[in-house]
């Protein structure tokens, strides 16, 4: 199937109106990766050993209980994770079980 430079043209002016009557702005191309929040982090930063969990989505992570399998296995007992991070029910219910505090920041 065949789409023609019209087509695409509208279809990118939907999603842009879309983006813009949700609140949602592009950023540029060109931007340059976030600064850190803080150059020394708090001492509450250094306590608890952070989980890299990969992205599993647009600009939010995901914990599911693979991820919470994995912090068992390395006996973990504290989750760090940004307020974005979603975890899901499974998960939740599996750090509750094995007691990890869940950190988010």
């Amino acid at each position: 199937m065949q789409i023609d430079e019209a087509t695409v043209k509208m279809i990118t002016e939907v999603v842009i109106w879309v983006l813009a009557e949700m609140n949602i702005k592009a950023a540029p191309a060109s931007s340059a990766p976030a600064a850190p929040c803080c150059e020394k982090p708090a001492a509450c930063c250094e306590a608890a050993d952070p989980v890299v969990i990969p992205g599993k989505g647009i600009g939010r992570d995901l914990i599911t209980e693979r991820e919470v399998l994995q912090l068992v296995a390395k006996g973990q007992t504290s989750l760090t994770c940004s307020k974005k991070t979603i975890i899901t029910a499974l998960a939740a219910d599996r750090l509750k079980a094995e007691g990890i505090t869940v950190i988010r920041q």
